[in-house]
């Protein structure tokens, strides 16, 4: 069933979803710690802060909200990428 609001319509669609952000970045920085995979880039990110970065991909019939810890050595890479929600999604934007 489709909700109108004004010039916007809401209809329910799968969904997955991290129900607790912090708790699942702390989860991945103690793994990396463990595993000597944390770095601070030699000092480009200073030595008391923990980068995040976040993201977002559309590509066919979902759309994928998800986040790396910059403080890692190869950050970008597929390996370090955590799907934080994933949703089906129309192709396009109206």
């Amino acid at each position: 069933m489709a909700n109108r609001k004004g010039g916007e319509e809401f209809r329910g669609a799968p969904l997955v979803f991290i129900p607790d952000l912090i708790l699942k970045v702390v989860e991945l920085l103690e793994k990396n710690d463990r595993a000597g995979r944390l770095t601070w880039h030699n000092g480009v990110i200073p030595a008391s802060e923990i980068w995040i970065k976040l993201g977002g991909d559309k590509g066919g019939r979902t759309f994928k909200m998800n986040f790396q810890i910059v403080n890692v050595v190869s950050p970008s890479s597929v390996n370090n990428t955590c799907v934080l929600r994933l949703m089906i999604a129309t192709p396009t934007c109206t």
